[in-house]
């Protein structure tokens, strides 16, 4: 398995701890190669600084009694672990602190490279030697020192890098992997108080952390949608029971119609108006039926809107010529005021939806002479529809634009109270918003869309 992959798999503790591990090891790796070569620099510094005096003490002697002096201060310059040889340009040793018959520190290659500059010569990392020509040009001088302490240093300090890094990073491991394991706690408390929440206790919300950080803001966005998601489930529960509670009074009266022209003796007349009130019952039906479709394709998110440039003039008067015959049989008057050249652009059926509402709702509850008007204002463009009635009560205007919501609940034939709501809906759809007020003269209503011009 790639190690990609099988890092994927792991948890997002161990993920936490292994890289916690990683830094500590890369930051314990470079402190560890950083201490090293300082000891190891320090520790050559040092012993080229005791080959170096040994070498001017051996020059200044050599200089002021020659080889027959040095004979003469042997005891002088003798070391426990340091050994000195005067050679000759060929690299015959001349003098040696080791006495007679002792071998040459240099070989002829190294003794031809020596110069005037001291330089430094280790050999298989066991012994260092000094390498400096005379003044006089011709013999080499050659100090020897062991390696064997500084190796031994540097072998007791990577034992303890070593050692101590190694422990360093378990404790540094274990110490990162409880952490991870107190960070991600909030996290566990919330998903076991998730899994315990159920349909039947919605009010139950997540435990949230202490701290206000990052896990604690998840908490609360959690604790947000649940409560987005309780209002939808009562808000669909509200609306079922309100759609079932509309539904059974057309239904009632439905069944009951048909009853009575199902009976034998009813004289022709009374089977008209049965079949009649059953027709307009279905009517009531079938209008419901649309309303709550509507309302259901909106909660879903799918009112898809076929937006066309269209003048508001247009959409008054068609509304106008739709509800001319009913305005006239119920003895009042609608008139379209000039509106000029404002346009928008809209899904203009179902902008002459919800002005079909409007309008029907100033036919049912106001009086007068009823007013399509439209003006253009900062982008945006109002259609109102306006009654000269009674005016709607202060208290229902906050609450107008809910569903089944009605001015007078108690009164019936008054609709199923869906109308506004969906004129809400379908201003909304359109990214702006719809409005009623009572006129500000008191006498009627004002009901508009207030929608974007483009």
């Amino acid at each position: 398995m790639r190690p990609d992959r099988l890092i994927a798999r792991l948890p997002i503790r161990a993920k936490l701890t292994l890289v916690y591990a990683v830094v500590i090891a890369l930051m314990l790796g470079a402190i560890g190669v950083f201490l090293y070569f300082h000891f190891k620099s320090g520790l050559d510094d040092g012993l080229n600084g005791t080959l170096s005096a040994r070498a001017d003490d051996v020059s200044a002697l050599l200089r002021q009694e020659s080889l027959r002096g040095l004979a003469h201060r042997r005891n002088v310059l003798a070391g426990s672990d340091l050994t000195w040889q005067v050679l000759s340009p060929e690299g015959r040793v001349l003098f040696t602190s080791s006495g007679p018959g002792a071998a040459a520190l240099l070989n002829p290659a190294e003794v031809r490279d020596a110069g005037a500059a001291t330089s430094y010569v280790d050999h298989a990392e066991r012994e260092r030697l000094l390498v400096r020509r005379t003044r006089d040009g011709g013999r080499v001088l050659a100090v020897r020192s062991s390696l064997e302490q500084r190796e031994r240093a540097l072998e007791l300090l990577n034992g303890a890098l070593l050692g101590g890094g190694g422990l360093t990073l378990i404790v540094a491991a274990l110490a990162g992997y409880g952490l991870a394991g107190a960070v991600l706690r909030p996290m566990e408390a919330m998903r076991r108080a998730a899994a315990q929440i159920s349909y039947a206790d919605p009010q139950a919300r997540l435990p949230l952390a202490v701290a206000e950080d990052e896990v604690h803001r998840l908490g609360v966005t959690l604790n947000e949608m649940l409560a987005r998601l309780e209002r939808a489930r009562e808000r669909e529960r509200t609306f079922v029971s309100d759609a079932s509670h509309e539904l059974r009074t057309p239904l009632a009266i439905l069944k009951t119609e048909i009853e009575v022209a199902l009976r034998t003796d009813n004289p022709p007349e009374t089977l008209r108006a049965a079949l009649r009130v059953a027709g307009e019952e279905a009517d009531r039906l079938s209008q419901l039926a649309e309303d709550l479709l509507v309302i259901a394709r909106s909660d879903a998110g799918r009112m898809d809107l076929d937006r066309r440039e269209v003048t508001a003039r247009r959409l008054l008067e068609d509304v106008d010529r739709r509800f001319r015959v009913r305005a006239r049989e119920s003895g009042r008057d609608v008139t379209v005021e000039p509106s000029g050249d404002v346009s928008l652009v809209a899904d203009v059926p179902r902008v002459q939806q919800a002005l079909s509402n409007l309008l029907d709702n100033a036919l049912r509850h106001g009086a007068g002479t009823i007013t399509l008007r439209a003006h253009a204002d900062d982008g945006h463009v109002e259609l109102h529809v306006l009654d000269e009635g009674p005016g709607l009560p202060t208290a229902f205007l906050s609450q107008a634009f809910e569903r089944f919501s009605r001015a007078h609940p108690g009164r019936a034939g008054h609709g199923s109270g869906l109308g506004l709501a969906i004129v809400d809906l379908i201003a909304v759809a359109h990214g702006g918003r719809a409005s009623l007020r009572n006129r500000t003269d008191g006498h009627g209503a004002d009901a508009w869309l207030d929608l974007p011009s483009v």
